[in-house]
């Protein structure tokens, strides 16, 4: 018996080399590959036709009648294979169900022109990337009309007889014929079962093999049999009825005929066993082999005529591997090879809001995409306004160009303020914020010489005014309402109304760090859990605001800090990198000098550490 290869999970075709490996062509049919094929990048994790791939169906067979019914298999050592295409299609047996899930090895039942129909709608998700080569393989073989199971592996195939409940004496003489006596086989039984053949005496025959009570020698070749039995018991070809103890291959048409398996529950050096725990323990009463029922695949003893209704089961027979025979209809075979690419996603953080951000993408370098709109998320109290990478907006419907590394977009939210307005005349309501012009439409024929809200007088410089409106800037926020009173100089007040107007709204990312205002109401203070840059990114609607204090500047490569000198440097260097960083979003905003302040380190040793941050806070004020 063969060993299965491990199936690796891996990544993205970059290029596809056609070659053809273990082949053996059947006598009326051949699997054609196509010629001259070349596969295109694509990106991993990313569903791709395999036909459009390599621009043909390499996969493509010829050759067989149109009625015969064949048994297709598509292994890949790189993620799952998949069809869409299913007319005409049946299950294989212990495969895929149903038949369009997908799966590192699939298989289906069906004519030549059913198959190449499928075929040509397989697809391919790579998975994630490896420098390995990888392979698809696809395996050809004869159906016929029974449930029998291929093994692309070793090229052997798996019948389980399951139609009727019998006890291992029963299904050995259904195999090979011979009425077990109560010593060992003799040896006029012996010959006899050897000269069988398919077209001779052998009581179970397909495609021109005959079968014998199978073996089970590797981990792999059990797991492929168990799949196929599914979760129900099964006999196999075990016993230890010559010797207690001693198991043996019973069948003698077996390749594996007297080759012990295991000395008690110990498997032979070199060999395989897979005894359920403390099992075999029937000693001389129990020498029969089978497969316990669930699925485990793990291996029990029992009475060889046992009569107790649970102890009745199914058996499996096996056909191939016995020197000489030849196949009615061989089996082809045909492996596509390809290697991988890197490919890098894009992933979308919808930044406290709720909803479905839109899927990760995956691209190649350099390949383009349309950034996706966030009709699928939303955020209490603001509105939607694009995505941040890193400190650059990127807007909705632009096409972006994928880098040779990962990416992540931010959702941006600006504030939404629906203003209650308590009006004492019939002006139209006021809209704004701290810091944002607010218009009033009204008759204002004489100028205006102030407008007091509450107790705070808007100067004349932040006054635009006409015939029919009246522009000043909100020159603070309130948590209530406020009174605003225009006095135009004739009259002490024209008009006077109260309304309610809000304060700056941050939106953040509780991941990046945290921003509040400082008691003052002037001043935010923002504290940096990880990059600064990142969360100032995440500060929007800040005009009006007097100054800003940035506490915690993280320090780049601590671990290069070997002296004051180098800290000083640092300093310096990430004071003027933070502020760079706000004034591509705020160009209103410079430094104050005066209020920006350093803390050295206790111990030069402190900044060594991956955890050490710079005790920096830093002072803008809007110019």
């Amino acid at each position: 018996m063969l060993k299965l290869k491990k199936i690796k999970l891996v990544a993205t075709l970059i290029a596809a080399l056609l070659i053809i490996s273990a082949q053996v062509t059947p006598a009326n049919a051949a699997v054609s590959l196509g010629s001259g094929t070349t596969a295109s990048a694509v990106a991993s994790n990313r569903t791709t036709i395999f036909s459009t791939l390599l621009g043909s169906n390499p996969l493509a067979l010829s050759g067989y009648n149109a009625d015969q019914v064949l048994l297709a298999i598509v292994s890949t050592t790189s993620g799952t294979l998949q069809i869409s295409n299913t007319n005409g299609l049946t299950l294989a047996t212990g495969y895929q169900n149903p038949i369009s899930a997908a799966a590192a090895s699939i298989a289906f039942v069906g004519t030549q022109e059913n198959v190449n129909s499928a075929l040509t709608s397989l697809k391919i998700n790579a998975g994630e990337f490896s420098p390995a080569a990888q392979s698809v393989t696809l395996t050809v073989s004869n159906r016929g009309t029974t449930a029998v199971a291929y093994n692309s592996i070793n090229g052997h195939y798996y019948e389980f007889i399951n139609n009727a409940a019998i006890n291992w004496t029963v299904a050995f003489r259904a195999i090979t014929g011979i009425n077990i006596p109560g010593g060992p086989i003799s040896a006029i039984d012996e010959a006899n079962r050897l000269a069988q053949s398919s077209s001779s005496g052998c009581a179970r025959t397909f495609n021109g093999l005959c079968g014998y009570f199978a073996t089970s020698t590797t981990a792999t070749e059990n797991d492929f049999i168990t799949t196929k039995v599914g979760t129900s018991a099964a006999w196999l070809g075990g016993s230890d009825r010559n010797q207690v103890d001693n198991w043996i291959w019973y069948d003698p048409k077996s390749p594996e005929y007297k080759v012990q398996l295991s000395n008690g529950s110990t498997a032979m050096p070199g060999g395989f066993a897979n005894w359920n725990r403390g099992e075999p323990n029937g000693r001389d009463q129990e020498n029969a082999l089978q497969i316990l029922s669930g699925g485990a695949g793990k291996w029990n003893d029992l009475r060889e005529a046992h009569t107790d209704p649970g102890a009745l089961m199914g058996y499996v027979v096996e056909y191939g591997g016995i020197t000489g025979e030849v196949q009615t209809l061989p089996s082809a075979i045909r492996t596509i090879n390809f290697n991988l690419a890197q490919t890098y996603n894009v992933a979308y953080d919808k930044n406290q809001g709720v909803g479905t951000p839109p899927a990760e993408g995956w691209y190649l370098p350099g390949e383009t995409f349309v950034v996706p709109d966030g009709s699928g998320i939303s955020y209490d109290g603001f509105t939607f306004n694009g995505w941040y990478e890193g400190l650059r907006q990127v807007a909705v419907g632009s096409t972006y160009t994928m880098p040779s590394f990962y990416k992540s977009f931010v959702a941006q939210w600006i504030v939404k303020l629906p203003l209650q307005t308590d009006r004492a005349d019939s002006m139209t309501p006021l809209q704004g914020l701290q810091g944002t012009p607010v218009t009033i439409s009204g008759s204002f024929t004489r100028p205006v010489t102030s407008i007091r809200i509450d107790n705070s007088i808007v100067v004349k410089a932040n006054i635009t005014q006409n015939a029919t409106s009246l522009k000043f800037l909100m020159p603070r926020h309130t948590e209530g309402s406020v009174k605003v009173s225009i006095d135009n100089g004739a009259d002490p007040v024209l008009q006077s109304f109260t309304f309610a107007f809000g304060k700056p709204i941050v939106a953040m990312n509780a991941d990046y760090g945290t921003v509040e205002f400082g008691s003052d109401k002037s001043t935010l203070l923002a504290s940096a859990n990880k990059d600064m840059n990142s969360l100032i990114t995440k500060i929007s609607l800040l005009s009006g605001t007097k100054v800003i204090t940035l506490k915690g500047i993280e320090i780049e490569n601590p671990k290069k800090v070997t002296a004051i000198s180098d800290y000083n440097k640092l300093v310096t260097a990430r004071i003027n990198l933070v502020t760079a960083a706000i004034k591509k979003i705020m160009p209103q905003v410079v430094v104050n000098t005066a209020l920006t302040k350093t803390k050295a380190p206790a111990k030069i040793t402190d900044l060594k550490s991956n955890k050490a941050y710079l005790i920096v806070t830093l002072g803008l004020k809007v110019s």
